[in-house]
């Protein structure tokens, strides 16, 4: 009797990258695209306009918090990446967790990756007073948090792939503006050129921390961030570097033009106020 053979072996099929099933341009499961995040709240059943308010509230309370435990701007941007990373990848509804404890596990787990000492009741006791807009004591945070983060902090890590070398864009900052062969500021300042390098590091610094109330932390690498800032100071406080940050600058440092010119700079845009109050605060 005649057998038919075998039918060929279906092939493996082809599993993209986040944002490269997307038209992404970073083909790494670190970066996601506007429309991967925009996907992905709509899937866990948020609106657009749910979401951002949801970013602005949870960003904001990171940031109270912060200011009010004096945290370091490294434990903030820490905190506040793993809070952004996090909801990248799982829902903010879910019946296993609550904002007020992916808030603190998220500031609990910065705190020990930069080995800032603040102890979890004292952390507790600010986010959770932030959150509900009422007075609790330290021991109330302790018990309603006590035995609730270690699997939130697992999810945590799971959405960075266990991979706790969270680069920011300070040192990209710190390493272009040294390159630079000058920088004028408008009106002339009495600072020399070293000054002039270590003023434009403390304004954009202040511009890179406020851009973690938006998502482009999780959206681009770190040096493209610290690229499309030093060009949003030019705009902001009326300066000029030299050489232009522009064409074999770009290139230079490794950086397209048109993400600079693009959706970066008008993210980094809308944070901008509030860095602008900062930096004449502290003039």
């Amino acid at each position: 009797m005649f057998l038919a053979p075998p039918p060929p072996p279906t092939p493996a099929p082809h599993l993209h990258a986040w944002g490269e099933q997307h038209g992404g341009r970073f083909i790494t499961p670190f970066y996601y695209t506007e429309l991967d995040l925009i996907s992905h709240a709509r899937r866990t059943g948020l609106s657009d306009e749910e979401e951002t308010a949801a970013i602005q509230r949870t960003t904001t309370t990171i940031s109270r918090v912060a200011r009010r435990l004096k945290l370091p701007g490294k434990t903030y941007a820490i905190a506040s990446n793993l809070l952004h990373r996090f909801y990248a990848a799982w829902p903010r509804r879910n019946p296993h967790y609550t904002e007020e404890e992916m808030l603190v596990a998220v500031m609990d787990l910065a705190c020990k990756l930069q080995e800032t000492p603040i102890r979890l009741p004292q952390l507790a006791h600010h986010v959770l007073c932030e959150v509900r807009q009422e007075k609790i004591t330290e021991e109330e945070a302790k018990s309603a948090m006590e035995n609730r983060l270690a699997p939130h902090q697992q999810k945590l890590l799971e959405s960075l792939q266990f991979d706790t070398n969270i680069l920011h864009p300070f040192r990209s900052l710190a390493t272009f503006i040294k390159q630079l062969d000058g920088v004028r500021f408008r009106p002339p300042t009495p600072f020399d050129p070293e000054s002039s390098r270590q003023e434009l590091y403390r304004l954009c610094s202040a511009v890179v921390l406020d851009s973690y109330r938006c998502t482009v932390c999780v959206q681009f690498p770190p040096h493209i961030i610290a690229v499309a800032v030093l060009s949003l100071a030019e705009q902001l406080w009326d300066l000029r570097v030299f050489p232009p940050i522009e064409g074999q600058l770009l290139q230079d440092f490794a950086c397209p033009a048109n993400l600079v010119d693009g959706r970066l700079e008008v993210a980094l845009n809308r944070t901008a106020p509030s860095a602008i109050h900062y930096a004449r605060s502290t003039t």
